[in-house]
């Protein structure tokens, strides 16, 4: 296990998101408040509202750069391409919209481009 996916192990929670006008935010992200936690056996899971689980996998990508992930729904290939960082206690990550390619930066000049951002939190399910 790499040393960027230890830091990503843990919970987290969704203190904003972003997305262009009009662009129906992915589940995957969470929304404003809900919990969002990696495990090291690699899900990614969404507590929605606090107490509904949508689980997913993830994979680190050692071989890309910016840091990278790779979240997969129950559809394996349905998978959202995504970026990273860690900045102290907080995660930001930008995914595409399924079948879309991945992000370069954290900016939003692509339409299906979302950017989700966590806090480290202590609250774990």
């Amino acid at each position: 296990m790499s040393h960027m996916t230890n830091e990503l192990i843990g919970a987290w929670e969704v203190i904003d998101t972003t997305a262009h006008e009009g662009i129906v935010l992915m589940v995957i992200g969470g929304s404003i408040g809900d919990l969002v936690q990696l495990t090291e056996n690699n899900r990614f899971i969404v507590w929605l509202d606090g107490h509904i689980p949508h689980k997913y996998k993830y994979r680190v990508r050692d071989d890309v750069a910016p840091e990278a992930i790779d979240i997969y729904s129950v559809n394996p290939r349905n998978v959202n391409q995504a970026i990273y960082t860690i900045d102290g206690e907080e995660l930001t990550i930008c995914a595409a919209s399924a079948g879309h390619d991945r992000p370069t930066d954290f900016s939003l000049m692509n339409n299906f481009h979302m950017i989700h951002r966590y806090r480290r939190s202590d609250a774990i399910k």
